[in-house]
C-alpha cells in the first residue's frame, strides 16, 4: 500500500470539509421544510450509526420535528435489550480460574453485544448516545483496577436509562456505579485516607470543565464520597451493586462551594445517598449551573453537529446552555433542540464531521454480512476499543481519527468486507433502492448513500465508468439481469467508494 503522511492525509480531508462558518445559520427554530432524501441521510448518519435505506425513505418529506421525535421515541422503547447470558451469573474469591474469563472473555463478548445493538439500531439515537456516554463517563475495563464483565455490562445499562433524561440524576448514579468506583478509586476513598480522583473528574472533565472549581474543593467533595464500594465476589457482599460502610464514612462537616454538608442525620446508605451524594450534585449545579451548562452542551454540540466549532457557532452553544438551565438540566430538551434546527440541516453542517471507527465500521458492515467479531477488531484497529477509552479524558476525536495508520487500515478492512460478501448477494442488496436498472442512477444511489458529500457531475462520472468497467453504458441493461455478474461489478464501485476521503464523513 502507498505510503501516505499524516500531512497528505489530512490536507485530503481539509478541502472537502473546509466552510466558511460565517455564513452558516445561527438558528434553532424548527427547520420546517419537509425532509428531502439527503437530509434525511444527514439526519441518520448523526443520530444513528449509518444509514438504513428503508428507514430513510419512511422519513423522506416528513418534517425534522416529526422525524426526530420519532428517533426519540423509539430509543424509550429499546433501552432494555436482553442481556448477554453471563450478565448475572456471579463467583466467589476462592474461584480464581474463573477470573479470567470474567475479565476478558466476558468483556470481549460484551463489545461484540453492543456492537450488534448497534448494527441493529437504526431508527433510533439510543445507540449513539450510549458511545456518547461511554466516552464521557469514562471506565477502561483492562487499566489498573480491572473491572469484570458484570460490571461493565451495568454502567453500558445505566447509559441506556439515562440516555437523555435529567443530567442531575444521571450524576448521582454515575457517581456509585460499580464501574466507575473501580476505576476512579471510589472504593479506596474512605474518611482516613480520602481518594480525591473521582471528585477531581467530577468536576473537570463530567460535569463543569477545568477552571471552575479549586483544589479545597476537590478535597471537600471526596470527604463528601467516602464510605462506598463495589463488591465483586458473591460470599463478600451483594455482588456488582454499590454499597455503603458507615465505618469508612467521613461524619465531620465539610465545605464545597459555600455550603455547609453537615451529618446531623443517621448514618446508612439511604440517607448519605440524599444528603451527601444528591446534595452534592445538587450544589454543583445550583452554583455552577451555566459552566455545567456551557461545557455539556459543547460536547453534545461536537457530538452531533461540529467537532471543531468556530467562534460564530459559540452562540449555538449559548442558546443550548440556556435551553439546558431553562429545562432544569434535562438532556432530551437539547438533543432535541439541535437535531430539529435550521442550524443542524445548515448545507455547511452536512457532510463535514469525520467519522469515529465505530460510524465507519458499524455504518457500512450493517448493509452487508461481516461478524461482530471482525467489526470489534476492525474498530481497535482503527484506535477505537470499546469499553477502554485511552483515559479519563475518552477519544479525542475529530482529525485524530484520522492517521496514516488508520486511514489504510480502514480501506484494507472496508475492501475485505465486500471482497468476502458474495455477488448475488450484492446485487440483491442494491435492487432495493430502485435505481438497479440504470448504471448512472445506481451510482448516484450508492454514493449519496455512503458519502458525506454528494459527488459533483465529474466524479459521479468516474464512478459509473468504474461500475461498467469499461463496458458501454446501454448494456447495463442486460447486464443487470444477471446478479453474479452485476454484483461483481458492484464490487468494483464499491472499492472505489470507501477510499473516497468523503466516505470518512458524515
Amino acid at each position: 500500500m502507498t505510503t501516505i503522511s499524516r500531512r497528505e492525509i489530512l490536507t485530503t480531508f481539509l478541502p472537502t470539509i473546509t466552510t466558511n462558518r460565517q455564513e452558516v445559520s445561527l438558528s434553532l427554530d424548527p427547520f420546517e421544510e419537509p425532509l428531502t432524501l439527503i437530509q434525511v441521510y444527514h439526519l441518520l448518519r448523526r443520530a444513528t450509526f449509518g444509514v438504513s435505506h428503508d428507514v430513510a425513505m419512511s422519513f423522506v418529506g416528513k418534517k425534522a420535528s416529526e422525524v426526530v421525535d420519532r428517533l426519540l421515541s423509539n430509543a424509550e422503547a429499546k433501552k432494555s435489550p436482553a442481556a448477554p447470558y453471563w450478565a448475572n451469573t456471579t463467583i466467589r474469591d476462592s474461584e480464581s480460574d474463573k477470573l479470567a474469563k470474567y475479565q476478558y472473555e466476558y468483556n470481549e463478548d460484551l463489545m461484540q453485544w453492543w456492537i450488534k445493538l448497534m448494527s441493529k439500531d437504526s431508527d433510533s439515537i439510543l445507540e449513539k448516545m450510549v458511545l456518547f456516554w461511554h466516552g464521557h463517563f469514562v471506565s477502561q475495563y483492562d487499566i489498573c483496577n480491572i473491572i469484570i464483565a458484570p460490571i461493565m455490562y451495568r454502567q453500558n445499562d445505566l447509559f441506556r436509562k439515562m440516555y437523555l433524561g435529567s443530567f442531575a440524576t444521571f450524576l448521582e448514579k454515575i457517581t456509585i456505579d460499580g464501574a466507575m468506583l473501580l476505576y476512579l478509586n471510589g472504593n479506596s476513598n474512605i474518611k482516613d485516607a480520602p481518594n480525591e480522583n473521582y471528585a477531581r473528574e467530577l468536576m473537570e472533565l463530567f460535569s463543569m470543565g477545568i477552571g471552575n472549581y479549586t483544589e479545597d474543593d476537590v478535597r471537600e467533595a471526596a470527604k463528601i464520597l467516602t464510605g462506598w464500594k463495589i463488591v465483586i465476589y458473591s460470599n463478600q457482599g451483594e455482588a456488582y451493586l454499590p454499597t455503603f460502610d458507615v465505618n469508612k464514612f467521613d461524619t465531620g462537616t465539610k465545605t464545597f462551594f459555600g455550603e455547609k454538608f453537615e451529618v446531623n442525620y443517621p448514618v446508612n446508605k439511604e440517607n448519605v445517598y440524599k444528603n451527601s451524594i444528591q446534595q452534592l450534585i445538587a450544589v454543583i449545579l445550583k452554583k455552577k449551573g451555566k459552566e455545567v451548562a456551557n461545557f455539556m452542551c459543547n460536547k453534545l454540540y461536537r457530538a452531533l453537529v461540529y467537532s471543531n466549532p468556530e467562534k460564530v457557532d459559540q452562540q449555538v452553544i449559548t442558546n443550548l446552555a440556556n435551553i439546558f438551565v431553562s429545562s432544569n438540566f434535562d438532556l432530551k430538551a437539547v438533543v432535541s433542540a439541535i437535531l430539529k434546527s435550521k442550524h443542524f440541516f445548515d448545507p455547511q453542517n452536512m457532510g463535514v464531521q469525520i467519522k469515529s471507527p465505530a460510524e465507519t465500521v458499524v455504518g457500512f458492515a450493517k448493509n452487508f454480512v461481516v461478524e461482530e467479531l471482525f467489526q470489534r477488531q476492525m474498530m481497535t484497529q482503527m484506535g477505537m476499543q470499546l469499553l477502554s477509552p485511552p483515559n479519563v479524558a475518552g477519544w479525542k476525536g475529530y482529525r485524530s481519527w484520522m492517521t496514516t495508520k488508520t486511514y489504510p487500515y480502514a480501506i484494507k478492512y472496508l475492501t475485505e468486507i465486500i471482497n468476502n460478501q458474495s455477488n448475488n448477494y450484492l446485487a440483491d442488496w442494491a435492487r432495493k433502492f430502485g435505481t438497479f436498472d440504470d448504471p448512472y442512477k445506481l451510482t448516484i444511489s450508492m454514493a449519496t448513500f455512503f458519502l458525506g458529500k454528494v459527488p459533483d457531475d465529474k466524479r459521479m462520472t468516474r464512478f459509473t465508468q468504474i461500475l461498467l468497467a469499461g463496458a458501454p453504458d446501454y448494456e447495463w441493461f442486460q447486464l443487470s439481469k444477471n446478479s453474479d455478474t452485476a454484483g461483481f461489478k458492484l464490487k468494483g464501485l464499491l472499492k472505489e467508494i470507501v477510499k473516497a476521503p468523503d466516505f470518512y464523513l458524515c
